[in-house]
C-alpha cells in the first residue's frame, strides 16, 4: 500500500502517514519497495517483525479490555454488551 492510500484509510494527512512509515521503516517494521504501477511513489509491506508486533499489540489491546469489561461491568452491562456485540455483528 502506498502512503497516500494508508493516510486516506486511517483520514490523516499524507505528511502525518509519511513520517510515521519513516518511523515504522527505521524500526523495521515495515518495508519500502518500487511502486510498479506509479513510479513516483513507494509500495509500503509489513515484516515478519511487523507483524509479530501487530500481532502483539493486538492482543495486549483485547486482553485490556477484556479485563476492564470484567473488572467494571456489572453481569447486567455484561449481558448488555454481549446483545450489542451481536447486533453490531448483524450490520457488518
Amino acid at each position: 500500500m502506498t502512503v497516500a492510500a494508508l493516510a486516506e484509510r486511517r483520514n490523516v494527512k499524507h505528511q502525518s502517514m509519511r513520517l510515521v512509515a519513516g518511523q515504522l521503516e527505521t524500526n523495521k517494521l515495515i518495508v519500502r519497495s518500487p511502486n510498479l504501477v506509479d513510479a513516483r511513489s513507494h509500495l509500503l509491506s509489513i515484516t515478519p517483525l511487523g507483524q509479530d508486533e501487530l500481532s502483539r499489540a493486538r492482543h495486549a489491546r483485547a486482553s485490556k479490555i477484556a479485563d476492564l469489561i470484567e473488572d467494571r461491568l456489572s453481569d447486567d452491562e455484561k449481558r448488555s454488551l454481549a446483545i450489542a456485540i451481536r447486533i453490531i455483528d448483524k450490520l457488518s
